[in-house]
């Protein structure tokens, strides 16, 4: 998942501007300065006091200075000669977060210039940008060329509606690690909030990390890619760059982790919580509904759980997307046979380069009652000839315990046979038939393959005896 970055919206200025501004708006313009200037070194937030007349004063564009509100609607690309400039105590429509002189240049660099070192220079608060045009860089042979950027941030409407909050926002592009933040609806994703990590968020920045450079946009699939092998396993959100700001030189992944409400509610609990693809074996986790599958949460494995990685393997690469039948025919062939259930590569995760499947054993409550039993659990289906065992009601017949054959034990393996029969499947008649015929004297049961494990390819009968 990507939010819309700020430098995209560029902003022409006029090449001349009138250089004369009348004196009444020189005054204006300087006791709106010094309002803004006395709200700025004030000990903390004041109700503004209205005035009977709204004090306002319009200036030329070059005379733009940082911390100037500005109550004009600039669009995009349109060539401007002034601007209103209003105190910040009330409301306005951008503000003039800082500026910086661009060094000269031989020739007029061009927009795309203009837009990189915007986004190297500007407070990470800004949204938009105020840019020399040729006519003005190039004004009288150079000698009164136009050199300044003015970065601006939108007000979004909050001047008027929570001032307070506009100097909490930022632009997602320029997020650090362990910042936490919230969505802003009324930005339309151009910024977000940030909140301190001891609170309430809703997002959290883990790590980041920069892109392989290259001349070629990439895609998402790739970012997806990396952002498997390189972000850090908690994380669940990532912000890429755009192919617009791919052009303009960013190659900066960051890896975001929801908090899903446990910020404020169980915040230790985040740092347990990993995504199921990143799961490391003889690790152990218990589902966690909060984040709606999306993550897991680690616990040690010699307290209480619900899952344990028993192993896993990496599935043979191709560009189509295999299936679940598939997954779990490899399963049964290379998962170790304690295992009850896997965790493979959807088709999106697929998509972005996973190939990894989980082999998991449920403790059946077993962790917390009789954790040593677990390791003796093992698949009806993976039973070995000579191998005795007792059935235990505990896993609903998925798995059984392997006990000594030289002490107490219900039933042993007398033989492993497999079928050749490549057709539909044949039914429990067919079945019977195969045990009565092969499998040696003395016998009392068989294991035989279901309609779902036939389909897989389980072709075997295990032949079993009592005492």
């Amino acid at each position: 998942m990507r939010l819309s970055n700020n430098w995209l919206r560029l902003i022409g200025l006029m090449a001349f501007a009138s250089i004369t501004v009348l004196a009444a708006c020189e005054s204006d313009a300087d006791r709106i300065r010094s309002i803004n200037e006395a709200e700025r070194t004030q000990a903390g937030p004041s109700v503004p006091t209205p005035t009977p007349t709204p004090l306002s004063a319009t200036i030329d564009y070059v005379d733009i200075q940082d911390g100037d509100c500005i109550d004009s609607t600039i669009e995009q690309g349109v060539t401007i000669e002034s601007v209103v400039i209003v105190p910040c105590s009330g409301s306005w429509q951008y503000r003039a977060v800082n500026s910086f002189t661009v060094e000269n240049s031989n020739g007029y660099p061009g927009e795309d210039f203009f837009a990189r070192v915007a986004r190297e220079r500007c407070d990470r608060s800004f949204t938009d940008f105020l840019y020399p045009l040729r006519e003005s860089w190039e004004a009288f042979g150079g000698l009164l060329a136009h050199r300044v950027v003015n970065c601006l941030q939108q007000s979004f409407g909050l001047s008027a509606s929570d001032p307070l909050k506009l100097d909490r926002l930022v632009s997602p592009d320029y997020l650090e690690v362990e910042e936490c933040y919230n969505d802003v609806p009324e930005t339309g994703g151009l910024q977000v909030e940030l909140v301190g990590c001891s609170g309430d968020w809703e997002y959290r920045v883990l790590n980041s990390f920069a892109v392989a450079d290259s001349l070629t946009y990439p895609g998402e699939d790739h970012f997806s890619t990396i952002s498997l092998e390189r972000c850090d396993r908690r994380f669940n959100y990532f912000f890429y760059p755009l192919r617009e700001s791919w052009g303009l030189g960013d190659r900066t992944l960051i890896c975001l982790q929801e908090s899903f409400g446990l910020s404020a509610t169980n915040p230790s609990k985040l740092d347990r919580l990993v995504s199921a693809s990143r799961l490391d074996i003889g690790e152990c986790y218990n589902e966690d509904p909060e984040t709606g599958g999306l993550m897991v949460e680690l616990v040690g494995c010699s307290g209480d759980w619900e899952y344990r990685v028993v192993s896993s393997f990496n599935v043979a690469d191709s560009l189509r997307y295999p299936g679940e039948d598939h997954f779990s025919l490899l399963a049964l062939e290379q998962c170790d046979r304690r295992f009850t259930y896997l965790l493979h590569p959807t088709r999106e995760t697929w998509a972005s380069g996973d190939r990894t499947v989980n082999c998991l054993q449920e403790s059946f409550g077993l962790s917390d009652s009789d954790p040593s039993k677990l390791d003796r659990l093992v698949s009806v289906s993976r039973l070995n000839v000579g191998e005795c065992y007792n059935e235990t009601p505990e896993t609903r017949g998925l798995l059984v315990e392997l006990v000594g054959c030289s002490g107490d034990w219900e039933l042993q393996v007398v033989d492993v046979f497999s079928v050749s029969h490549d057709d539909a499947f044949p039914g429990d008649i067919y079945f019977e038939d195969q045990a009565v015929s092969n499998c040696p004297t003395p016998w009392d049961y068989f294991y035989s393959p279901d309609s779902q494990s036939w389909r897989l390819g389980d072709r075997e009968v295990i032949c079993v005896k009592a005492p």
